[in-house]
């Protein structure tokens, strides 16, 4: 089943009632004694909502095992290391939101969603955070082309999971 909040482009807020849903939820499961399995599955914001509520050692004694498929960057709490073997993070090469940037994290995020939903006026903002990041850059002016109806579908986008699900499942096996 789904765990429904408010995910939207207003990040910060959005994540953070992700967040506070999901440890309710997990809060919920643990208040009930007996045998369950829960397995979770998050894509980009829902990989980092998953991944800050599993940080807590509470929850994450309830859960299983979890996906996060495009992990961002700028969440808390990072698995890639492999530590947890319960926790599988699945990020496509190129994902600029699984990418490190240096500078300013927050200039960074909002520079990335000026530029996907083709915010012109964030322009100043959008400049500042490639000199930030003179290597991601140019990757981040070149993701205006999975924005722009039309021109989204000529190229694969690298924060694009589809393909990855069978390999998700796989592990929740």
């Amino acid at each position: 089943s789904r765990v429904h909040y408010a995910a939207n482009w207003n990040i910060r807020p959005s994540v953070a009632t992700g967040i506070a849903t999901m440890r309710l939820v997990l809060a919920g499961i643990a208040a009930h004694t007996g045998q369950h399995r829960v397995m979770l599955a998050g894509e980009s914001q829902g990989a980092w909502v998953i991944g800050e509520a599993i940080a807590d050692p509470t929850l994450r004694r309830v859960v299983d095992r979890a996906v996060l498929l495009g992990h961002p960057w700028l969440a808390a709490h990072q698995y890639l290391d492999g530590r947890d073997q319960g926790v599988r993070v699945l990020n496509n090469s190129g994902d600029l939101i699984t990418i490190p940037m240096s500078g300013d994290p927050a200039r960074g995020l909002e520079a990335m969603i000026a530029v996907h939903t083709l915010e012109l006026g964030q322009l100043p903002l959008v400049v500042r955070s490639m000199i930030e990041n003179p290597r991601l850059g140019m990757k981040l002016i070149g993701t205006v082309r999975y924005a722009i109806p039309g021109l989204r579908n000529l190229w694969k986008n690298p924060h694009d999971y589809a393909d990855r699900m069978a390999e998700a499942v796989g592990f929740l096996r």
